[in-house]
Protein backbone atom coordinates (compact mmCIF):
# COMPACT_ATOMS: atom_id res chain seq x y z
CA UNK A 1 0.00 0.00 0.00
CA UNK A 2 1.26 3.41 -0.90
CA UNK A 3 1.84 6.32 1.50
CA UNK A 4 1.92 10.00 1.23
CA UNK A 5 5.53 10.99 2.18
CA UNK A 6 5.50 13.05 5.82
CA UNK A 7 8.79 14.62 6.28
CA UNK A 8 9.53 15.66 9.42
CA UNK A 9 9.94 19.27 8.97
CA UNK A 10 8.08 22.00 11.39
CA UNK A 11 7.02 24.47 8.97
CA UNK A 12 6.02 27.65 10.68
CA UNK A 13 2.08 28.60 10.29
CA UNK A 14 1.71 31.65 7.70
CA UNK A 15 -1.18 33.76 7.03
CA UNK A 16 -1.95 35.66 4.65
CA UNK A 17 -1.28 38.81 6.61
CA UNK A 18 1.98 37.87 7.41
CA UNK A 19 2.95 37.52 3.81
CA UNK A 20 1.99 34.09 2.83
CA UNK A 21 2.09 33.74 -0.99
CA UNK A 22 -1.69 33.14 -2.05
CA UNK A 23 -2.56 30.78 -3.98
CA UNK A 24 0.72 28.56 -3.25
CA UNK A 25 -0.82 24.97 -2.73
CA UNK A 26 1.70 22.37 -2.24
CA UNK A 27 1.78 19.04 -4.34
CA UNK A 28 3.98 17.06 -1.97
CA UNK A 29 0.82 14.61 -1.23
CA UNK A 30 1.75 13.11 -4.93
CA UNK A 31 5.14 11.42 -3.33
CA UNK A 32 4.28 8.12 -1.80
CA UNK A 33 6.44 5.37 -0.27
CA UNK A 34 6.12 1.86 -0.01
CA UNK A 35 8.39 -0.92 0.70
CA UNK A 36 6.96 -2.93 -2.37
CA UNK A 37 7.55 -0.11 -4.98
CA UNK A 38 11.47 0.57 -5.91
CA UNK A 39 12.67 -1.00 -2.62
CA UNK A 40 10.55 2.06 -0.29
CA UNK A 41 12.32 4.89 -2.12
CA UNK A 42 9.60 8.23 -2.54
CA UNK A 43 7.59 8.03 -6.11
CA UNK A 44 5.15 9.69 -7.67
CA UNK A 45 1.94 8.44 -6.95
CA UNK A 46 3.22 5.03 -6.85
CA UNK A 47 3.79 4.80 -10.19
CA UNK A 48 7.30 4.06 -9.84
CA UNK A 49 9.08 6.52 -11.22
CA UNK A 50 11.34 7.44 -8.26
CA UNK A 51 11.60 10.83 -7.70
CA UNK A 52 15.52 10.74 -7.83
CA UNK A 53 14.81 9.79 -11.31
CA UNK A 54 12.74 12.56 -12.04
CA UNK A 55 15.59 15.10 -10.38
CA UNK A 56 18.24 13.04 -12.63
CA UNK A 57 16.46 13.68 -15.94
CA UNK A 58 16.10 17.12 -14.92
CA UNK A 59 19.45 17.63 -13.70
CA UNK A 60 21.11 16.36 -17.22
CA UNK A 61 19.35 19.37 -19.21
CA UNK A 62 16.00 17.78 -19.71
CA UNK A 63 12.79 20.73 -19.63
CA UNK A 64 9.79 19.58 -17.56
CA UNK A 65 8.18 19.56 -21.30
CA UNK A 66 10.66 16.80 -22.33
CA UNK A 67 10.23 14.42 -19.16
CA UNK A 68 6.57 14.71 -19.53
CA UNK A 69 6.66 13.60 -23.16
CA UNK A 70 8.99 10.90 -22.78
CA UNK A 71 6.87 9.73 -19.72
CA UNK A 72 3.21 10.50 -20.51
CA UNK A 73 2.23 8.75 -17.42
CA UNK A 74 3.49 11.59 -15.63
CA UNK A 75 1.99 15.30 -14.98
CA UNK A 76 2.87 18.71 -14.47
CA UNK A 77 2.61 19.14 -10.73
CA UNK A 78 3.95 15.24 -10.59
CA UNK A 79 6.98 17.26 -11.47
CA UNK A 80 6.91 20.02 -9.04
CA UNK A 81 6.06 17.66 -6.27
CA UNK A 82 9.60 16.16 -7.18
CA UNK A 83 11.40 19.55 -7.30
CA UNK A 84 9.39 20.51 -3.79
CA UNK A 85 9.98 17.21 -2.04
CA UNK A 86 13.94 17.48 -3.23
CA UNK A 87 13.97 20.88 -1.54
CA UNK A 88 12.56 19.96 1.75
CA UNK A 89 15.14 17.01 1.72
CA UNK A 90 17.96 19.46 1.33
CA UNK A 91 16.60 21.76 3.50
CA UNK A 92 16.31 18.84 6.47
CA UNK A 93 20.32 16.93 5.73
CA UNK A 94 23.52 18.12 5.86
CA UNK A 95 26.01 19.45 3.05
CA UNK A 96 28.04 16.98 1.91
CA UNK A 97 30.98 17.81 -0.25
CA UNK A 98 31.03 16.78 -3.76
CA UNK A 99 34.93 17.48 -4.72
CA UNK A 100 38.05 17.56 -2.53
CA UNK A 101 38.78 20.71 -3.69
Amino acid sequence: MCRPVSLCIQLPDRREDEGASVGVVSVLDRITVSPEICHGSPTIRGLRYPVSMIMGLLASGMSTDEVLADHPDLERDDVLAALEYAAKVIQTRTSVPTSSA
